[in-house]
């Protein structure tokens, strides 16, 4: 009889979508990897490289963001596919619209440039979550 009203239970929570994936990962709140048995890899390198020697340094911060002193981080979804291409782009923690898109566009420059994640021998797709940070220095903008 438990094991009945658990599956009920379960049923109605995955049929209103509170254990799908995209609502899990709305609150994702630091930054993940998918776990595979050999990541994809950015030229041979990790994700820590990947965002300190590629994303960050071509980064515009938007003009309007720098104006009204926007600051913070977006996190990003994205998948690494089977082929190497970057899929499934999407903003997970918002900071500002136009922030938000130079992130996406930074992060989708890259497709081709990756090497499949590989489980048991087979190429894989791969998620990653990442923090873009947008900082203005101080005297640009005031506490």
């Amino acid at each position: 009889m438990r094991y009945v009203v658990t599956l009920i239970i379960f049923s109605i929570l995955f049929a209103n979508g509170l254990f799908s994936q995209e609502a899990i990962l709305k609150n994702v709140k630091e930054p993940f990897i998918d776990p595979v048995g050999d990541p994809a890899t950015f030229q041979g390198q990790d994700i820590t490289y990947f965002l300190s020697n590629f994303v960050m340094p071509r980064i515009q911060y938007p003009d309007s963001a720098k104006i009204n002193c926007i600051q913070g981080k977006v996190f990003i979804l994205f998948a690494v596919d089977s082929i190497g291409q970057i899929k499934d782009t999407k903003v997970i923690r918002s900071l500002n619209r136009l922030c938000d898109e130079e992130a996406i566009r930074v992060i989708k420059l890259s497709t081709g440039m990756w090497t499949p994640a590989k489980l048991k021998g087979k190429n894989v797709k791969q998620i990653f979550s990442l923090p873009i940070s947008f900082i203005l220095p101080k005297p640009d903008c005031r506490d």
